[in-house]
């Protein structure tokens, strides 16, 4: 290739570059990069980068890099998701991730100079980063209501005990992640809309206990509840998250139990008593029954 290539004339090798690869992502057969081509991109790149005016060159090429990103999502990936609800959503989602994401891998190494030259110099995102903060930016801007929805949704099938896919959440939460790396808001809003419908489930569930359960059968069932809950989450949600959701649980079953017995003045000194409840720990559940029993005592 000539060392004296013009920017016009690189963007039309690159154009092939970026064609090829929408080809990739797509699934058509038989298509793939060969060596030559790998290295007649990488080279394009690298001699706009070295050249006098390389450093406006690599601004046009990190411009022209993220635009592709962005045509890709708009035209193969938007319209696949928009008319689609629930797990259908989910799933198509996670389909359209993982073709997007060899997508933006096969031209961050045509790209790859510019991590090395010009990225560093402006403070931008790298190739990968950048290619993940545009799925978010266009899809979770348009749709992150809908994703949250069909996740908890299938989240509430789960814990009542129907069939779902575990690997689908699990992938979708680990998208979350990646959004959230690059300054995404998808993560928290999924994990607070989590935590409070897990609240809303459980305070629905305590309510209905406590007009016909003992406190100590009621408290068997938050603990049954607790080790459910665990055992479930536990194939798709990061720790974080769901270490916040099994705190509902006890933190739940100690307020209602106060509501009940009107015990509005010992409240935060049985919440003091009670935080020890935790899954796999027996001496903790034993002492909250035990200061729950002390407290119907001295009610009545």
């Amino acid at each position: 290739m000539v060392n004296n290539l013009t920017i016009s004339q690189g963007m039309l090798i690159l154009d092939e570059a970026f064609s090829k690869t929408r080809k990739i992502m797509q699934g058509y057969p038989g298509v793939k990069f060969t060596a030559e081509e790998y290295q007649r991109y990488y080279e394009c790149v690298y001699l706009l980068c070295v050249q006098r005016t390389s450093s406006e060159n690599a601004r046009i090429l990190y411009e022209r890099y993220q635009n592709g990103l962005e045509e890709c999502i708009n035209s193969l990936i938007l319209p696949a998701l928009e008319d689609k609800n629930g797990a259908p959503l989910l799933t198509e989602l996670m389909l359209k991730w993982s073709g997007y994401q060899v997508f933006a891998r096969w031209l961050s190494r045509f790209f790859e100079y510019l991590d090395r030259f010009y990225v560093p110099r402006v403070e931008g995102f790298r190739l990968l980063d950048l290619a993940v903060k545009c799925f978010d930016d266009l899809v979770n801007a348009r749709l992150n209501t809908k994703i949250v929805t069909a996740a908890i949704s299938l989240i509430n099938q789960d814990r009542s005990g129907e069939q779902v896919d575990r690997s689908l959440l699990k992938n979708v939460v680990e998208y979350f992640l990646a959004a959230r790396s690059v300054g995404g808001t998808c993560y928290h809003n999924f994990r607070m809309a989590l935590l409070a419908d897990a609240a809303a489930y459980y305070s629905q569930i305590a309510s209905n206990g406590l007009l016909y359960d003992s406190c100590d059968d009621y408290m068997r069932k938050a603990e049954w509840c607790l080790t459910q809950e665990n055992e479930k989450t536990s194939h798709y949600l990061d720790q974080y998250t769901q270490a916040s959701l099994l705190e509902v649980l006890p933190k739940l079953a100690e307020k209602k139990q106060a509501e009940h017995y009107g015990q509005s003045t010992d409240y935060q000194d049985m919440l003091s008593k009670c935080e020890g409840l935790n899954l796999g720990d027996r001496a903790s559940r034993s002492g909250v029954e035990d200061c729950l029993a002390a407290l119907v005592l001295d009610r009545s």
